[in-house]
């Protein structure tokens, strides 16, 4: 039986096809966004889909 660790690092490369085909479709990496302390910051897009979709499926595979 596949440890949990395991069956999370299975979904990865799903969650990034996913993540990379959202950031193609919505048509911009990244932007810049104010912080809670005012400056400036980058907000990357990419990370925001990967870890959605993360959520998503491990959800729907009850690991979360």
């Amino acid at each position: 039986m596949k440890k949990y660790r395991d069956k999370i690092d299975a979904l990865v490369p799903f969650a990034e096809a996913e993540a990379l085909k959202r950031v193609k479709e919505f048509g911009k990496k990244t932007e810049e966004r104010i912080g809670k302390d005012g400056k400036p910051f980058k907000w990357d897009y990419f990370t925001q889909f990967f870890h959605e979709e993360m959520n998503r499926m491990c959800r729907e595979k009850g690991l979360r």
